[in-house]
């Protein structure tokens, strides 16, 4: 069984990220987590997993095409000469928070495809779906935004809070290489700008170009 993230382990893990370990309760959670399922007990399934890719990429397509009509129907700009101003800059804002929302569904789909074509492409790798999840929680917790950094041509943080949380449940003649690390994020841009690339084809081809 994987050693439990201690408080000591959890503090071990942030400061080889060069993070802060106080502020973010629920990544130490998701890390936990991570490590104790990091010997998952079902087998590859081939046909399921390209299902959850058809459903997802068709999930986002149909996200693109609702957004664009949404855009249409609910223009959010603000119209700051009309006499009813202060209505439509209320009906403007909810109009924001309704894309807002819009993104978050968007996001959550993106990490089900990018985690199935994990899946697909790592099913005879040792560690490939250990890297992805790690790789979520840096985007989610660590440095949240929409890309990963680069790996860089030495130890960056990413690479050493990669390597700090494997140490918690591999062993260590396992243990991989740095250069092994910086590979595998590589990896996990390469996809994810996959999946930027299949998103703008959707807009493009809603938007008829």
């Amino acid at each position: 069984m994987p050693s439990p993230l201690t408080t000591t382990r959890w503090r071990r893990v942030c400061a080889a990220a060069e993070r802060d370990p106080t502020p973010e309760p629920e990544a130490r959670a998701t890390l936990a987590a991570i490590l104790s399922d990091e010997h998952p007990s079902k087998p590859y399934d081939r046909a399921r997993t390209l299902a959850t890719i058809s459903r997802a990429e068709r999930m986002l397509g149909n996200l693109a095409a609702f957004e664009a009509d949404y855009r249409v129907e609910f223009p959010s700009g603000v119209w700051k000469t009309n006499r009813d101003y202060e209505i439509k800059r209320n009906f403007a804002n909810k109009t924001k928070r309704d894309l807002l929302c819009l993104e978050g569904l968007r996001r959550r789909t993106e990490v089900v495809l990018l985690l199935a074509r994990t899946r697909q492409r790592n099913r005879h790798q040792q560690h490939g779906m250990l890297y992805f999840r790690l790789c979520q929680l840096w985007i989610d917790h660590f440095q949240p935004g929409l890309e990963l950094p680069s790996p860089g041509r030495f130890c960056t943080p990413l690479v050493n809070f990669i390597l700090a949380a494997m140490r918690l449940v591999v062993a260590a003649s396992e243990l991989p290489q740095p250069e092994t690390v910086r590979d595998a994020i590589k990896r996990e841009r390469t996809e994810r700008g996959n999946v930027k690339a299949l998103l703008e084809q959707l807009r493009r081809e809603r938007e008829g170009g």
